[in-house]
């Protein structure tokens, strides 16, 4: 097996101040996750010291391809030139004071070691450390498997008020200095922005991490987007879906099969193994249909015929409704839901 076994608690602990301040450059996933690795690294005891990280921990693999090798030289020159700005406005949204900070003093990359070495830089250490208000703190694990910076960003930006509140505003010129791309023509149009940040970041942050988010335009100005506001809320604990067989049922082999709506009509509180959904994706997938207002059994078929890929194009689907929603565009959800499921997917529900 081509992994390795690193540590699984791994939290990231930063101030209010580090999450909320505004990047001079957009980061890329691997770059944003190689500070957060390093942070999960710091030393209670002697944070200032360097720290050391091997290429398989920060990969968790054994055997390492040159690709990765080369991904990673390149993520290190971008971060070790990474630089946040804490600035304050005045009422008028006007910087009136600036303050630039590198994040890290020095980073070494030894490919003959298989070693990163890692210092930050003395003026960020009271953001990432001995922290006793004003943090935030979430396991590394949350944030892993998303692909994209911005994903991880407002991921960071949001998990902050789970919890204590239920959605977060902020001005789109903020909003793009916070994730760097205030310089990026590209998203200068707010069509490609949705699309490609906005959209692809909730529909990724829902799909893999422990939050559900989803975001509508909170203000426009001749009708100029201004302003967007994220909803957000902590997921449920998936609890495990399963069945048994009857007594009068033949032996048969271990084999997992598709859960059927009986299934799921016998599963609490008969505890077993043989009939469960392939993920817990899968089981989030059905949660959704059915609060949607879909009855078990038109949940299953969805979850069945369409699958939970983001390239099925069903989570995004699911974020658009649930704005509407809220949004009081959509009076009867579950007809309307059966309505797009069919022109989409060509489901007869």
């Amino acid at each position: 097996m081509n992994y390795v076994i690193t540590k699984p608690n791994r939290r990231v602990r930063k101030s209010n101040a580090l999450i909320n301040a505004k990047e001079k450059v957009s980061l890329s996933a691997m770059e944003q996750k190689l500070i957060l690795f390093a942070i999960t690294e710091l030393d209670g005891e002697n944070p200032s010291k360097p720290l050391q990280i091997e290429f398989q921990d920060f990969f968790g693999q054994q055997k390492l391809r040159s690709s990765q090798y080369r991904d990673l030289r390149k993520a290190c020159k971008a971060v070790a030139s990474a630089m946040v700005a804490f600035e304050e406005e005045d009422s008028e949204g006007e910087v009136v004071l600036g303050h630039y900070v590198p994040v890290f003093a020095e980073i070494v990359a030894d490919n003959n070691k298989g070693e990163l070495t890692f210092e930050f830089n003395q003026r960020i250490m009271s953001h990432i450390t001995d922290l006793k208000k004003n943090f935030t703190s979430y396991l590394y694990r949350n944030i892993s498997d998303l692909k994209s910076g911005h994903a991880i960003k407002i991921y960071e930006l949001l998990v902050q008020g789970v919890g204590h509140y239920s959605h977060r505003e902020f001005r789109l010129d903020e909003l793009k200095e916070i994730l760097g791309l205030t310089g990026t023509k590209t998203y200068q149009h707010f069509g490609r922005f949705r699309q490609n940040v906005l959209d692809k970041a909730c529909t990724e942050i829902t799909e893999k991490t422990d939050i559900d988010v989803s975001w509508e335009i909170a203000e426009k100005k001749l009708r100029r987007v201004t302003a967007v506001r994220f909803q957000m809320s902590e997921k449920q604990p998936m609890e495990k879906v399963t069945a048994t067989e009857k007594k009068t049922t033949p032996p048969v082999e271990n084999k997992p099969r598709q859960l059927t709506l009986a299934d799921i009509d016998k599963a609490s509180p008969i505890k077993s193994d043989d009939f469960t959904f392939e993920s817990e994706k899968h089981y989030r997938l059905y949660k959704r249909m059915t609060e949607l207002g879909l009855s078990k059994e038109q949940a299953i078929k969805v979850v069945n015929k369409v699958g939970v890929s983001r390239d099925s194009g069903i989570w995004v689907l699911i974020n658009e409704l649930k704005m509407g929603i809220k949004d009081g565009k959509i009076i009867n959800a579950k007809s309307y839901t059966l309505k797009l499921l069919q022109e989409k997917y060509g489901l007869k529900l």
